[in-house]
């Protein structure tokens, strides 16, 4: 499998548990969001076709809405994770 392959495996995987979780939590959702899973661990353990050519992906227009969130609004703007950020980069002592 190559990268583009599993990059599409990983989104219907994804959907399917979008599925699951927001649309009545039915049975059948349930197992082919696990059937699909297996395949991503099976993948991640038997490793990727190495490509002679880089790969182009690309994002379906919700993947790319995962980034659209307003400054601020994220986990990365919670204080703990600021002071950790900082602290990591040496930008605060530590008590």
């Amino acid at each position: 499998m190559n990268a583009q392959d599993f990059f599409d495996l990983v989104g219907q995987m994804r959907a399917a548990q979008k599925k699951y979780f927001t649309q009545g939590r039915l049975q059948s959702d349930l197992i082919e969001s696990k059937e699909l899973e297996k395949r991503v661990d099976q993948v991640l353990k038997d490793g990727l076709d190495q490509p002679g050519e880089p790969v182009q992906l690309t994002l379906t227009e919700d993947q790319d809405k995962l980034g659209d969130c307003p400054a601020g609004t994220g986990w990365a703007s919670r204080p703990e994770y600021q002071e950790a950020d900082q602290k990591k980069r040496g930008g605060v002592d530590e008590k």
